[in-house]
């Protein structure tokens, strides 16, 4: 049971490591997901300025065309 003992102490630090290390990479993994979220999120606000923007460009073309035909 001696012999034991101690393979069993070494057991559980290994898997002790082996668990924290799982959580730190879920944590990355996490926060990696979150900045990617951000980014997008921002860049469609970006684009949904925009927008307006060149909804009003394209009206302004098609007012124009409207006042050469008539």
């Amino acid at each position: 049971k001696s012999i034991h003992a101690g393979t069993d102490e070494k057991f559980d630090r290994v898997y002790q490591r082996i668990q924290l290390e799982e959580q730190e990479n879920r944590r990355n993994i996490a926060r990696r997901k979150h900045t990617k979220i951000t980014e997008v999120v921002l860049s469609l606000r970006i684009l949904g300025n925009s927008l307006p923007i060149l909804r009003k460009r394209q009206h302004s073309c098609m007012t124009d065309n409207t006042e050469k035909n008539a």
